[in-house]
This record gives C-alpha cells, sequence and structure tokens, in this order.
C-alpha cells in the first residue's frame, strides 16, 4: 500500500491509495488517514481509484475515518472506480458511496469548482505526474 498526499486547493487534502488494502495494512491506513483528518481540511478526497485488493476490514476503515471526519467538520469524498472496492463499502457502510467520483478528474472539478472550464486540470496532472492516475 501507498499513499500520496496533495493540496489541489486551499482546503481540499486528496489521498490518493494504491496497492493492496488487506489485513496487513489496516493498522498503518487507519494511523495515516486519522492523521490527516486531524489536520482538518474541509474536504479529504480518497482516491481508491488505483487500489487492486480491498477487503472488508479496510471498508471499515473507511468507515471509522468517516465518522471522526464528520465530528471535525471535515467532508469525505472517495473516488472509487472498481466494483471490487465499491463493493465491501457499499456492505459496510453505502452511504459513503453517495456521491462517490468515478475519477479523480470528475472529483476535483466539483469539490474545487473551478472557475474557468479545465482549472482543475493541472492538480490532477500533478497527481498523474506522481504516478497516481
Amino acid at each position: 500500500m501507498r499513499v500520496e498526499s496533495s493540496t489541489p486547493d486551499p482546503g481540499v487534502l486528496v489521498l490518493a491509495v494504491d496497492g493492496a488494502l488487506t489485513p496487513a495494512t489496516h493498522g498503518p491506513l487507519i494511523r495515516c488517514l486519522a492523521q490527516h483528518v486531524v489536520t482538518a481540511p474541509s474536504v479529504l478526497l480518497l482516491d481508491l481509484s488505483n487500489v487492486m485488493t480491498f477487503d472488508e476490514g479496510a471498508a471499515g476503515v473507511l468507515v471509522s475515518v468517516s465518522r471522526q471526519a464528520r465530528r471535525r467538520r471535515v467532508a469525505v469524498e472517495l473516488v472509487v472506480s472498481r466494483y471490487e472496492v465499491a463493493k465491501p463499502i457499499q456492505l459496510a457502510d453505502a452511504d459513503l458511496l453517495r456521491g462517490a467520483w468515478p475519477t479523480l478528474d470528475d472529483a476535483l472539478a466539483t469539490v474545487c469548482g473551478p472557475s474557468l472550464p479545465g482549472s482543475f486540470r493541472p492538480a490532477a496532472q500533478q497527481l498523474e505526474r506522481r504516478g497516481v492516475s
């Protein structure tokens, strides 16, 4: 598992998670996400589009972190493009998938509220240059 962060807009924190989310990674994942929630961005955008393995425990981690985020008034948005990731989340807490985005570009276009068409592109391209698509 690897997590990369970026701030494409003030108050918006993108955490791009990649790899396998299995029992061995649950502890590090919850610590990483909880650490970023404490920084209290307005929006925490979790990009799970590059996650290849995702189990029920990982979905439980997301539920726990989203509850912690709500208490701190941090909105949590998800980018989910694979059924294998969406299904365990749906079983754990279907509300987490409400409004989930199929791509990071779609999420950034809405979350960052571009003033001009395509103004979110540099942030998305910056993530792509870092190896996150």
